[in-house]
C-alpha cells in the first residue's frame, strides 16, 4: 500500500494549514480537524523559528468550543457565527456518522 505524502496545507500542526477558522491571538488557534469532525484549539510554539501547532481541546459544540477557547459569547464574532454543534461531515465514514446515517 502507497500512501501520499501531505503537503503542509494538509496538516493541522503546521502555520500553512488551510482549515484555520481563526486566530484568537499570536499564539492560539481555532481550526475545523482535517478529518471533519470538530473544532481543535490548539497552541503555537517556535521551532526553528516555525510557527507548529498542537491540539489543546477536541469541541464537538460551541459551547464546548468557546469554554475551552476561554470566549465568552459576543466576545468573537467568527466563534459567534459557528454553528451550535459541529456539521456533521457524512462523507467522513467516521463510525459515529455511519450510526446517524442509518438512524435516519
Amino acid at each position: 500500500m502507497h500512501l501520499r505524502r501531505r503537503d503542509r496545507h494538509e496538516l493541522e500542526s503546521y502555520d500553512e494549514y488551510d482549515r484555520v477558522v481563526v486566530h484568537l491571538d499570536d499564539r492560539t488557534r481555532v481550526i475545523e480537524c482535517r478529518d471533519g469532525v470538530q473544532w481543535i484549539v490548539q497552541r503555537g510554539h517556535s521551532v526553528n523559528g516555525a510557527m507548529r501547532w498542537d491540539g489543546v481541546s477536541f469541541c464537538r459544540t460551541k459551547q464546548a468550543l468557546l469554554r475551552c477557547a476561554g470566549v465568552q459569547p459576543g466576545e468573537n464574532p467568527t466563534l459567534d457565527a459557528l454553528p451550535a454543534r459541529f456539521p456533521e461531515a457524512r462523507e467522513a465514514g467516521t463510525a459515529e456518522t455511519a450510526e446517524m446515517v442509518e438512524a435516519e
